[in-house]
């Protein structure tokens, strides 16, 4: 049996109201079309269970006013259900109207008070979601755990940790956790939606960020990193796909799920080193445990070099070669690979990307300070301070120790 308009409005609303996924409608209106005897789609949803006798009745009423809308006014006024079924194409699969990802229909799970849209992203711990909250009518996003770590205690425990560290951070520059629960097996977190692009997918197209521009949304992390701080979290995993930049300008950092907690107890055990190497600062390249926020300025400078030559410090061929090359290389000033680059840029990330920890930035608001100064023209408080402090005069005779074994080429 071919389905009628009126079937197909009624489709809508069905879905629209949540009364079933777009996944169990599209099973419901096959089954309407194989079904010989069936009076509507209406008699198919109320058969399997899916709607009550009066909300069937409140959907139908929905229709009916739509369709005598349509016939009073006539092809001038066509409402906005009918366009949609009617632009859908193919039809008979009705993908553009209930699906906005048929891939992955099946795996989309229901979560009271959210409806689900699309899919942003899917990651090796889960899915990211773009939803509506329908109290506040608002766009979120929710991450949800995948089902096959939805049963181990150790990925839970971790998905914990993100909902509970970022629940404790309130800033602008930090996406905003707004809840988190499970339902059916399903763990989720609920997070503000972030209009706009992650710095990795920019620099996937290629080439570097102009200077300007990467400056600003370093300012802003870095501004994130010292809420963090005052906060004793250090996040442990700052890379450029975990940098959303909205539309308008703000720079957002997200995934906290390997952020720590400085002073207390790991929650979870996750075994070796944590973090992204390409990005890695050399203590946890080497296993050390008594990382600060120091090891998120390393991440930090590593993504801005990034952005400022558009490849990362140490493109090694194996994971095991970028960590040890973090550890003892020194990395090519970003200036000589990129002419582009100015000098009081390549200071700071030169800097950042010091191998020793107290060489470093010691805190984000003295990082922050040399950005601001930049980002106005003036020079690094720390480049006038290595300016006047020059290194000791090695004394004649005296075995050189190289502080770094050799400078890292391509």
């Amino acid at each position: 049996m071919a389905e009628r308009k009126p079937d197909l409005i009624l489709a809508k609303i069905a879905v629209d109201a949540e009364f079933v996924t777009p996944a169990q409608m599209k099973k419901c209106l096959k089954l309407f079309r194989e079904a010989e005897n069936a009076r509507s789609l209406g008699s198919i949803l109320y058969a399997l269970g899916y709607v009550s006798e009066q909300q069937l009745k409140d959907m139908e009423a929905i229709r009916d006013e739509y369709l005598e809308q349509m016939e009073s006014s006539g092809s001038a006024a066509v409402p906005i259900t009918q366009k949609i079924v009617e632009q859908s194409a193919p039809k008979d699969e009705l993908a553009d109207l209930l699906v906005s990802d048929p891939k992955h229909e099946d795996e989309i799970p229901r979560i009271p008070g959210f409806k689900i849209r699309s899919v942003l992203g899917k990651g090796a711990m889960g899915t990211v979601y773009k939803a509506k909250q329908l109290t506040l009518q608002r766009p979120v996003a929710i991450k949800v755990l995948i089902p096959q770590l939805s049963k181990n205690k150790k990925f839970i425990s971790r998905f914990m940790v993100e909902a509970r560290a970022t629940a404790k951070l309130s800033h602008v520059n930090i996406v905003q956790g707004i809840d988190v629960g499970e339902v059916d097996g399903h763990h989720y977190f609920v997070m503000e939606f972030v209009d706009g692009v992650r710095i990795g997918d920019l620099l996937k197209r290629g080439g570097a960020v102009d200077e300007k521009r990467g400056l600003n949304v370093v300012i802003q992390v870095a501004r994130a990193l010292e809420h963090a701080n005052r906060l004793g979290i250090v996040h442990r995993d700052i890379k450029p796909d975990n940098i959303i930049l909205g539309r308008d300008g703000v720079a957002k950092l997200c995934d906290l799920g390997l952020a720590k907690v400085m002073g207390e107890e790991a929650r979870a055990d996750f075994g070796g080193r944590v973090g992204t190497p390409i990005y890695m600062c050399p203590e946890v390249a080497s296993g050390r445990k008594d990382i600060d926020i120091r090891a998120d300025i390393y991440s930090l400078g590593a993504t801005f070099y990034h952005m400022a030559t558009g490849r990362v410090p140490f493109p090694g061929a194996t994971v095991d070669e970028v960590m040890q090359a973090h550890i003892g290389v020194e990395p090519m000033p970003p200036a000589e690979v990129n002419p582009l680059v100015s000098a009081k840029v390549n200071f700071v990330i030169m800097k950042m990307l010091e191998k020793d920890p107290a060489e470093r930035y010691q805190t984000p608001s003295e990082l922050l300070q040399d950005l601001v100064l930049i980002s106005i023209g003036a020079s690094p408080v720390q480049l006038a301070r290595s300016e006047e402090n020059p290194p000791a005069p090695q004394a004649p005779g005296e075995a050189r120790r190289p502080r770094l074994r050799r400078r890292y080429r391509t």
